[in-house]
């Protein structure tokens, strides 16, 4: 099978700045626990890497996450995830004078420091309900009105006239560009930050650049990640008349039946380990 790669793939650079910080942290605490509140980042085979070193994933999802960390000692440590998190987490942390490190993506900080700045105005946060990065960017102002890329948002409740527009960075660009329109114009003087980070929005535009038809099309990436789903959904839309798939790993691919197809495009979220998509990518082409 003739494949080809839609570029860039691999890691972006918050992600492998998360991963590294953890490997750290561990490295220079050999002798003592290393917890990671959460994914660390959005993909099974990089958890169970950190997992094999020794780094071990709480999840906050199956309980309030105070009680958690009641449950970790003094002597842990604990690393926060690339997603960003609640400033209440790391007063509950300091509060049991537990280490940790802070892995957050800085694009992910920066939207964080816009609704600092603007909070007076009041913002309009686009992003997915319950996701992490979503739930950490609510938490820093009262004043944050959640536009759910799902439920849209009740225009009723949002009390300032002129808020700033800001999103989760794992979207995609299109979709942020129908919900903007949707926003000025219920409320004109929005003032529109576009915060899809470059990794994510590369990746998008690269495949709707694209000049060639392709017979099957392979998006890899978690079930868990955002961006890998934005990218999936684009790539539905983009080639109508391919197949499009979403999968986590080669054994997703070995599932399927593939013996009429000869042209494939590979594309991957931005916490894909480039191994994986080698992986298939071999496979692929192994195939007569």
């Amino acid at each position: 099978m003739k494949v080809t790669l839609l570029k860039p793939i691999g890691f972006c650079q918050g992600v492998i700045k998360a991963i590294s910080k953890a490997y750290q942290v561990k490295n220079a605490n050999k002798d003592k626990n290393v917890f990671v509140l959460g994914k660390l980042v959005h993909n099974e085979k990089v958890i169970k890497d950190l997992e094999s070193k020794g780094i071990f994933t709480l999840d906050v999802n199956s309980q309030d996450i105070s009680e958690i960390i009641k449950k970790i000692d003094e002597d842990d440590i604990v690393i926060l995830t690339a997603h960003g998190h609640s400033k209440n987490i790391e007063k509950l942390l300091d509060d049991r004078r537990i280490k940790y490190f802070d892995t957050t993506c800085e694009k992910v900080k920066e939207n964080m420091r816009i609704i600092k700045d603007n909070e007076a105005n009041g913002i309009i946060y686009i992003g997915k309900k319950n996701h992490p990065e979503t739930m950490a960017s609510l938490s820093v102002s009262n004043n944050v009105f959640l536009y759910d890329i799902n439920e849209g948002i009740d225009y009723s409740k949002v009390i300032f006239s002129s808020p700033v527009v800001i999103n989760q960075t794992t979207l995609s660009f299109l979709e942020i560009r129908k919900i903007h329109l949707d926003i000025l114009n219920h409320l004109p003087s929005a003032l529109i930050y576009d915060e899809v980070c470059n990794a994510t929005r590369l990746r998008q535009e690269m495949l709707l650049s694209k000049k060639e038809d392709y017979e099957i099309i392979f998006i890899v990436g978690s079930i868990h990640s955002s961006n890998t789903e934005q990218l999936y959904r684009i790539a539905k839309d983009r080639y109508k008349d391919s197949f499009v798939v979403k999968v986590n790993s080669l054994e997703d691919v070995k599932k399927l039946d593939l013996s009429n197809y000869h042209t494939c495009l590979i594309g991957s979220g931005t916490s894909t380990p480039l191994e994986i998509i080698e992986e298939i990518k071999d496979y692929l082409e192994g195939m007569n």
